[in-house]
Order: structure tokens, then sequence, then C-alpha cells
């Protein structure tokens, strides 16, 4: 909307890696106020286009997080603002100080120049393990005659020979639990300089939002009105038919959105790895040409990332508990139970049938070769008749 554009162009005023003027963020700072906090004490209206009068329609919990989001955005900014106020010398002379107003970018900067230097030692090391392990094999400088040129092409050759043999040590890097890790202990900023865009951060943070308010709508889900009156028409006997399956629904629509929420971050590290180790190709690629087609594109993964992990979630959960109702329903759990006869006993015979073929393929063939060809056409045939 117009309103919403206009708060986020208005409230972002300042926020920028370069240096600002403070006016720009005393602005931000006051347009914050305005659209978050101000309809919390006074009720405005323009029209029939913006009005903040309070409803009774159990709505008012919208003010208060309005309220706090704001609170929360008014300190952010200000930490921005003495960080354009206070000079670059008294920070860094107060280190504990820098360290809590400095903004995250030049933070990210520093890991990563640290995380280039951690990369040049490897190098320099792995060069140096490479070249010292020549002396196992005797010093050719010390007891021959030969020419200072014959000497260095020998040290030259057993380099070659070491580094054949270090050739296959490696590392494994981008796993599930390799990036959990290095995201906590900070190696994945400070040796692998792999920066994580906001959008991201902010993105994952949502799904944790989604893990934590699942359960919440699934309890009132089933305490609902609606869902109760359904079950109450059945006997109490038969009333945990319709239990079950919600509950199991919404449990495993909650380990669906657990799953993405933590999967989330290490997946983009992986594909960062990926992408700077050259499994997914870069200039010389034909497809490198196709990165660059719909950048403004990006704006769209904060709300890919969230609505696709609200929406897996909830078909989740309503795929498995309907799938289970269908089972369990008194109504359906007759024709429920002969689909899944039928499907037991198709299943059953493909089974046997792959377990007599597997035993005697290795006798009546080797390769396309047949080493008993009438047995071979007998099933062959019967193959084709069955």
């Amino acid at each position: 909307s117009i309103l919403g554009t206009s708060f986020l162009w208005l409230s972002s005023l300042g926020n920028t890696i370069y240096p600002t003027h403070p006016f720009y963020i005393i602005i931000g700072i006051a347009c914050i106020a305005v659209f978050t906090i101000l309809p919390f004490f006074q009720e405005l209206r323009v029209g029939n286009y913006f009005s903040t009068e309070k409803q009774n329609n159990g709505r008012m919990s919208l003010y208060f997080l309005s309220m706090i989001g704001g609170c929360v955005l008014i300190f952010l900014k200000l930490i921005g603002l003495l960080d354009s106020l206070i000079p670059i010398q008294f920070l860094m002379d107060h280190i504990r100080v820098g360290k809590m107003i400095l903004s995250s970018n030049v933070r990210s900067e520093a890991k990563i120049k640290r995380a280039a230097a951690f990369k040049l030692n490897r190098m320099v090391k792995n060069a140096m393990d490479v070249h010292s392990l020549t002396d196992t094999f005797g010093d050719s400088r010390c007891g021959t005659n030969s020419t200072t040129s014959a000497a260095n092409g020998s040290e030259f050759g057993k380099a070659l020979l070491h580094f054949a043999k270090l050739s296959d040590k490696t590392v494994s890097d981008g796993g599930w639990g390799w990036a959990w890790r290095s995201i906590w202990n900070g190696q994945i900023y400070d040796n692998e300089g792999i920066w994580l865009s906001t959008r991201i951060i902010a993105g994952n943070l949502s799904q944790l939002v989604i893990c934590l308010i699942f359960p919440i709508f699934g309890y009132i889900f089933l305490n609902g009105d609606l869902y109760q009156t359904y079950v109450q028409q059945l006997d109490k006997s038969e009333q945990w038919r319709m239990i079950v399956p919600a509950t199991i629904g919404i449990i495993l629509g909650f380990f669906a959105a657990t799953t993405l929420a933590l999967t989330l971050l290490p997946s983009t590290i992986r594909t960062i790895l990926q992408f700077r180790y050259g499994c997914i190709g870069s200039l010389n690629d034909k497809v490198f040409l196709d990165y660059r087609l719909a950048v403004e594109q990006q704006s769209l993964i904060f709300g890919s990332i969230f609505w696709g992990a609200l929406y897996t979630s909830i078909l989740v959960a309503f795929f498995f508990g309907g799938v289970l109702l269908f089972l369990m329903h008194p109504i359906t759990s007759a024709a429920a139970l002969a689909l899944l006869a039928s499907l037991l006993g198709i299943s059953i015979t493909a089974l046997f049938k792959i377990g007599i073929l597997l035993c005697f393929r290795s006798y009546f063939y080797a390769a396309f070769y047949r080493k008993k060809p009438a047995h071979a056409n007998f099933v062959g045939i019967m193959l084709e008749v069955t």
C-alpha cells in the first residue's frame, strides 16, 4: 500500500553503510514514532484513507505489538545516531563501547578481513608442509657434487611428489551439523568469511516464530467451537477417531516447520560454498548470465521464506491429518481398509516378483548375454503375458 511504502521509505532514512548526516536519522526516528507509537496514545483520522481509532474487536494486541516494534526500531536508530556522532578515535580507544555502537556492517567487514588472513596463512602453511617433507628423502644439497640448479630441480621434484601424496587430504565442509557449529563458534565468519544477508537471517527468525505459534494455533483449533461441536456429535468411544488425526497432523506440521527453520542457514551456506569452490559455475558458465536477470526479485526472499514455511507446515498437517482421518473415521474406515487391503496385495505381489527375478537373474544372464537361453526366454514370456 501507499502508506506502507511511505513508512518503509521514511523510517529507513539514515540506514546506510556510508557516513550520513544525523538529521536523516532523526527524521527516521520521528517517522517511526508517528507510525507505530503515536497511534497508541492519540487517535488520528485522515478521511477514509487513514485512521488510528481503536475498535473493540479484539485487535488491541496489534497496538501493543506496534508500540513494542516501534520502540525496538527507535532503539536501533539511536545506536546508529550515536555511531554517527561519536568520533572514531573514541570508539577505538574504548573497545567495549565500540562493540556496542559500531554497526553490523563494520563488524562483518572486520570478520571477512580476518577470514582472508586466515586463508592466506593456511595456504602458506600448506605450502610449507609440502616443502618441509622433503627432508625425509635426504637433503640433496649436502654431501654431493651436483650444481645448484640440479639441487633446486631435485627439491622441486620432491615437492611435487609430496604434493601428490597430500592431494588426497581433504576437509569436509557444508554439512548441517558443521554449519550450525560454525555459526555457533563464529568460524563461519572468521575462517570461511561467509556473510549471511539480513533478509536470510530475518526469514529464518520468522520461521522460528512459525515454530512457536504453530502449536498455539493447533491448541486453539482443537479447543475451538467448530471442532468441538463436530467431535461432540460422536459417541465418547468414537471421539478418539477425530482427536488422534488432528493431534498427529498438528505435531507433524510443527516438525515440518522446525525442519525448514533448521535447514535454511545450512542450505544457504552450502550453496555459497558450492559457488565458491566451483561446483556451481560462474564466469565461464552459460547459466551465469541468467543470475543477473531480475535482480529486483531479491526483495521476495523474505516473503518466500516466511509464507513457504507457513504453507508447507499447514499442508503437511492437513495432508497427514486428512489421511489418518480417512482411515479412522467411522464413515470412511471401511472403504479405507478395503483400499489398504488392495494396496497391500499389490505390494506383496510386486515384491514377490522382484525377489524371484533377483534370485534367478544371475543364473540366466551374464550382463547382456543369456547363459541359459531356454530358461531366459521362458521368464521373458511369463513377464510379457502377466
